[in-house]
């Protein structure tokens, strides 16, 4: 799966009022959320599986649900200290 697959995908799963569900009732207001649940990012992680450099390619976006998904795609075997200081 490429990244602009699963941004697309991300897109079509974007959900506006808990976006601002979130602003309003905690005071978190984040740049390029799409309000996507969890447990949506855990069906697609799983549906692509363990990808290191797709995690690193979704980290980039600026996305804050592809941020969440790349934590889910990632190897914890392959982390290092200097990612970890990225992310």
């Amino acid at each position: 799966m490429t990244v602009d697959a699963i941004i697309k995908e991300l897109e079509q799963l974007a959900n506006p009022e808990k976006v601002a569900f979130k602003q309003k009732k905690f005071g978190v207001i984040s740049k390029n959320a799409l309000g996507i649940y969890h447990k949506d990012l855990k069906e697609i992680a799983k549906r692509v599986g363990k990808d290191n450099d797709l995690a690193k390619a979704l980290f980039d976006t600026n996305i804050y649900g592809a941020r969440l998904l790349c934590s889910k795609l990632f190897k914890p075997k392959d982390l290092t200290e200097g990612l970890m200081e990225k992310w």
